[in-house]
């Protein structure tokens, strides 16, 4: 409960300072992303995230998703070593590895 409580708490302390004098917060969705993120995380594993790694993280899983739609609408880019000639591929194995090495902090693996 203390992780729920304590996250919780910081992101009522990163709504209060992101709106503006008028009460509104322009950007919502990064911070519930955050806050998803390391709820789920630190709950399930125990273990605490540093923000570099957050937002790396979280851009990663963002350009993943995009070229996966991507390369869904281009049937000739299905194949995967045609793929990794493009550089829409490199991107993706470069966020693939991103994905992977977070994943693998996390868990020890």
């Amino acid at each position: 409960m203390d992780c729920f409580a304590n996250h919780t708490n910081h992101l009522i302390k990163n709504l209060k300072s992101e709106s503006g004098s008028n009460g509104v917060i322009k950007e919502l969705l990064p911070l519930l992303t955050t806050f998803t993120l390391n709820t789920i995380v630190e709950s399930t594993t125990g273990v605490v995230i540093e923000e570099t790694d957050m937002e790396e993280y979280k851009q990663s899983v963002y350009e993943y998703g995009e070229t996966f739609i991507y390369r869904s609408f281009r049937p000739w880019l299905i194949p995967e070593f045609l793929f990794k000639l493009t550089s829409k591929g490199r991107g993706y194995q470069k966020n693939l590895k991103v994905l992977h090495s977070f994943t693998k902090k996390v868990f020890n693996f």
